[in-house]
């Protein structure tokens, strides 16, 4: 079966493949995988492996000390039927989760799974149990969707006029952290405290711009929202829509 890996999970396949070549292995077994998971470096597998003090220096060592080292070959004769076994496995994983694309953290996951192969032998032996190998990956597949999550909101942030008149207001604030900060597109426990302060110093001065009550009311729900709300798209979409259709000088205002 040919698989689809990510980019990461490819160079984790190329690397276990050299270390095997190095160590003059014909095979490429789960150990080899293990090594390529840590060394790769960024994916979720690494950070997982490496939060828990284990190095590609430290798998190696134990892979000399328990299969040996010979002289370096060519190439290998590929993949052991225990190692393709993880490779389905790996494959199952992802479409849990409905995905076609085996990431380094898939890997890992059936890995684990041969509690009796070589590689979980390692990780054993470098005294990591398996149940906290679990709950790192657990932990840093949930950071690495807070990240994804932030990076979404960031590529489509608001308009620098909106920003640029959100700054003035709030006295001060010099940096693009600091802005998105203040709209509202990070989560930041006092996002909402300072949006009020920011329509409260501005309050008496929309008013006066003969805006009418309907008017302040989509201001006011949109400067206050708060991104948890279920209908805070609502609020953001009624605003952009009231933007639309103002006449110049009370969009000018705003923006």
């Amino acid at each position: 079966m040919i698989y689809k890996f990510t980019n990461k999970a490819k160079k984790v396949i190329e690397i276990s493949n050299d270390i095997s070549i190095e160590l003059g292995h014909n095979y490429i077994g789960t150990e080899h995988i293990l090594y390529g998971l840590v060394k790769e470096g960024e994916g979720i597998a690494a950070k997982v492996l490496l939060n828990k003090g284990i190095t590609p220096e430290k798998i190696v060592k134990k892979i000399e000390e328990i299969v040996g080292k010979g002289n370096e070959i060519e190439e290998t004769l590929g993949f052991t039927p225990r190692t393709k076994r993880i490779l389905e496995n790996a494959f199952l994983e992802t479409k849990k989760i409905g995905s076609n694309f085996i990431g380094t953290e898939h890997l890992l996951l059936a890995i684990l799974k041969e509690s009796d192969c070589l590689a979980v032998k390692i990780i054993l032996e470098l005294n990591v149990e398996i149940p906290k190998i679990h709950n790192e990956i657990a932990k840093v597949v949930n950071e690495e969707e807070i990240d994804n999550d932030i990076n979404k909101k960031l590529s489509n942030p608001p308009t620098p006029k909106i920003l640029e008149k959100i700054a003035k207001a709030s006295n001060g604030v010099t940096t693009y952290s600091e802005l998105m900060d203040i709209c509202g597109y990070l989560d930041i426990p006092s996002r909402k405290t300072i949006k009020k302060q920011i329509y409260d110093s501005n309050k008496i001065e929309i008013i006066n711009h003969n805006f009418s009550d309907d008017e302040i009311k989509i201001i006011e729900d949109y400067l206050l929202s708060d991104s948890s709300e279920p209908d805070n798209n609502q609020k953001f979409n009624r605003f952009e829509k009231l933007l639309y259709s103002l006449e110049e000088d009370k969009k000018n205002f705003l923006l």
